[in-house]
């Protein structure tokens, strides 16, 4: 279905690059590139989405840095405004536009349009509509309220069983949470939320995913949430062990589905050569003797020197396992608990990284070592105002139980090196690249949670507790 959109309204495009428009932007917490300089702002797409009572404008904004550099970015913009949303800019009628995506009358057009499907012309190309759920599930959308939990991008639920996540700073071609999740939903994993529809720009040349919408997991938890009030209780036991080994196995069944599309180049499994790993921890090896000149580490020469040769060891395994899509950014926020069932959500990857980045193939152990890191984490946030001890113990065995679940399901699929000191070696490499971009993280942005990655040094440099 094709449909034709109503006029712009008159001085859209020079408004959607004016300097209340960069003002916003800049206020945000999505704008990703807040240390440059904006030295100029175009609007490169605009469509009226809806043209009246109210007015919804969808528009893509390119920002130009003094750096020379380029970025871009969505708005939706209506002039039925609220104290929940933010004015920002006004037409020259004199009518204010607030930030739709704080509106319920803007999400719920934008939803009903992404429920029908269709295109809607822009000043360049269209904006096109894909659903895939049944023609009446977002025809007239009753309830809509926005989600501040996103930073990344903006997120709102319709009807309180469908989640719409607009995509912020705008990439060049398909979004990766997009290809995993019509992927998953091809080969029938069903531990992520149900993709339901998605829109974005096309022109003749190119193609960028603007947002989506998928199943919203009501009643849920995020696991952030749950294991820091854990490891925050008066007891030294995780009680959740039980239920973290579920999340284990379900990330073994995630990374088996998305190695198990051979016939889809995009999926197909690599088998690399075991260089790859010494590579990586040649440039780990450099940035420890960068650590150690410095006062940050300065006392901690011994654990430097541990984790340096134990790092030469585990660069000589030759069984690396195969390297495959995966999640690219996991960690328990990344994970949701209803009804004691776990959803994995948000496979964007990295959002600062590019496209190609962000879809290269990895290690399904790089996944593995990101939820082990988040686990120390939430040990070291709940720790907090109650016993250290109780939180150290907690964090063994948060660690255990998510593992020994997740190596014993990925048996079954073959990704893994065939040894377990082979498993282990793979896995001491990639928790060590992980815990230096902690540190380099930490110092950059939250000086007072430096103390965590550094702790991760030190009880990685103790490969029995490590492991």
């Amino acid at each position: 279905m094709t449909s034709s959109t109503a006029s712009l309204p008159d001085g859209s495009l020079r408004l959607l690059g004016g300097a209340d428009v960069c003002a916003f932007i800049e206020d945000q917490r999505w704008f990703a590139d807040r240390h440059e300089r904006i030295t100029e702002a175009q609007a490169v797409v605009a469509a009226t989405l809806h043209a009246a009572d109210p007015l919804v404008l969808l528009g893509v904004v390119e920002l130009t840095f003094a750096t020379g550099l380029h970025d871009r970015y969505q708005l939706l913009l209506t002039d039925h405004g609220s104290d929940v949303g933010a004015k920002v800019c006004a037409l020259a009628d004199g009518r204010g536009l607030w930030d739709g995506m704080s509106e319920p009358d803007a999400l719920r057009a934008l939803g009903r349009l992404t429920g029908a499907g269709g295109d809607t012309s822009a000043t360049s190309g269209a904006v096109r509509f894909r659903s895939l759920c049944d023609p009446g599930a977002l025809s007239e959308p009753e309830t809509a309220r926005p989600l501040g939990t996103d930073t990344t991008n903006s997120a709102a639920v319709l009807n309180e069983r469908v989640l719409l996540k607009a995509y912020r700073r705008v990439c060049p071609g398909i979004n990766p949470e997009l290809e995993v999740l019509t992927y998953l939903s091809r080969v029938g994993f069903e531990g992520v939320p149900e993709i339901l529809g998605w829109w974005e720009h096309v022109d003749e040349t190119s193609e960028a995913t603007l947002g989506l919408v998928q199943h919203y997991v009501q009643n849920a938890v995020d696991g952030w949430t749950l294991a820091v009030a854990e490891a925050g209780a008066d007891h030294p036991e995780c009680q959740l062990a039980g239920s973290l080994g579920e999340l284990g196995a379900l990330t073994a069944a995630l990374h088996g589905a998305l190695a198990a599309g051979p016939e889809d180049g995009s999926f197909a499994p690599e088998w690399p050569h075991a260089d790859q790993l010494g590579l990586l921890a040649a440039s780990l090896d450099e940035r420890l003797t960068e650590l150690s000149g410095t006062e940050l580490l300065d006392d901690q020469l011994m654990v430097i020197a541990e984790l340096r040769q134990r790092l030469a060891s585990a660069a000589r395994t030759p069984d690396i396992g195969c390297l495959i899509r995966s999640h690219g950014d996991y960690h328990l926020g990344q994970t949701l608990l209803a009804d004691h069932k776990w959803w994995i959500v948000d496979f964007e990857g990295e959002p600062m990284r590019d496209t190609s980045e962000r879809r290269r193939r990895r290690s399904p152990l790089r996944d593995v070592a990101g939820m082990l890191r988040s686990l120390d984490y939430a040990a070291f946030v709940g720790a907090r105002g109650h016993s250290p001890s109780h939180a150290s113990q907690w964090r063994i065995d948060a660690r255990r139980a998510f593992l020994d679940a997740y190596v014993d399901g990925a048996d079954a699929f073959r990704l893994l090196p065939r040894h377990s000191q082979s498993i282990r070696d793979v896995l001491f490499v990639l928790e060590l690249e992980k815990i230096l971009y902690e540190i380099d993280y930490e110092r950059a942005h939250r000086p007072d949670w430096i103390e965590i990655p550094l702790g991760g040094l030190r009880t990685l440099a103790d490969q029995e507790q490590a492991a």
